[in-house]
């Protein structure tokens, strides 16, 4: 029968080893004998659930805080699963079968090279891209009254109002709310942490991965052969080191950014030679040029982070930073 787990039984002592002040666990001394069974003996399906048991058991000592085929738990930050073999193993036995929910996160092969601060900032960049959607959402989603702050909010970052215009604005904030609140997306990790080559974990796409000093990304049309179910991301160096979680260019912003490249295929505009990134330019492409603002993504991030509480709404100074997007990926 052939083996349903890539990693060997060689490889998996080999990369859970430790110190010989760290001694292995009867817990994970089970894994090995139930693991040397199947790998090197008998590779049945009984062996196999017995593998999956005893490393169910280890999870839960170690502090699984929910069911398998989810993405958190304590287990992760284990000196056993420093390169990711534990998650690996994991990953292989209880590969996720449920269909994905509206509005869930999951996250692709490349985000065990990432630490778990950076997928809870991840998780919780998604969820307050969700709340400043939502609260966006309501302000455009009828015509703004003249001299009204939904109409001064608007003016800040799309320019002078216009009827044929606004209908644009409303319609792209409007795909963007739907597809964070009824889609689930898949998030690609593209961190620094992330070893050069590593094999590419986007299906259809076989070339090695390295880490990438970006923002964010997403494809303006999603190729086939990535899961349609989910909206895919891919978050770069630049996301976890220079964003911030509130204020101007937080995480949630930033999502909302690639989102609008990727279902309303927003562009990263060039005006006068610039590329307009930063609440400067856009402020200057919405007074010059409102028909170019609307189809800016920076616009987008900045108008829905107007929304954010006024306690985080603090200017940040302009920053030598990275390029928000690269919408440009080669299929």
């Amino acid at each position: 029968m052939a083996k349903k787990i890539q990693l060997s039984y060689d490889d998996w002592k080999k990369e859970t080893k430790r110190g010989v002040f760290t001694p292995r666990s009867k817990r994970l001394k089970a894994i090995d004998t139930t693991y040397d069974k199947y790998w090197n003996t008998a590779s049945t399906d009984t062996n196999l659930q017995k593998l999956k048991d005893a490393l169910t058991e280890w999870l839960r000592w170690k502090g699984m805080d929910s069911a398998p085929n989810t993405q958190d738990g304590k287990w992760r930050s284990s000196t056993r699963n420093k390169t990711g073999t534990i998650e690996n193993l994991y990953d292989q036995l209880f590969p996720p079968s449920r269909p994905p929910e509206p509005g869930e996160v999951r996250f692709a092969a490349s985000f065990r090279n990432a630490t778990q601060l950076n997928r809870v900032d991840s998780t919780r960049a998604f969820k307050d891209a969700v709340e400043l959607i939502t609260k966006a959402w309501p302000s455009i989603a009828i015509a703004p009254g003249d001299g009204s702050d939904a109409r001064t909010t608007y003016e800040e970052w799309f320019g002078a109002f216009n009827g044929i215009r606004h209908a644009k604005v409303r319609k792209n904030i409007n795909k963007i709310y739907l597809a964070l609140t009824e889609r689930p997306v898949m998030l690609y990790y593209r961190g620094s942490r992330l070893p050069a080559n590593s094999p590419n974990d986007e299906a259809g796409r076989n070339t090695p991965i390295s880490p990438e000093n970006f923002f964010g990304a997403a494809y303006p049309v999603q190729p086939a052969t990535l899961d349609q179910r989910f909206t895919h991301l891919f978050l770069g160096q630049a996301f976890f080191s220079a964003a911030t979680l509130f204020s101007n260019d937080s995480m949630g912003g930033v999502m909302i950014h690639e989102l609008s490249h990727a279902i309303c295929q927003t562009d990263d505009v060039v005006y006068q030679g610039e590329t307009t990134y930063g609440e400067d330019l856009c402020h200057t492409l919405a007074i010059d040029k409102p028909e170019l603002a609307i189809n800016n993504a920076d616009c987008y991030e900045y108008y829905c982070e107007s929304f954010q509480p006024r306690r985080y709404r603090s200017v940040r100074p302009a920053l030598n930073l990275p390029p928000k997007a690269s919408v440009n990926i080669p299929l």
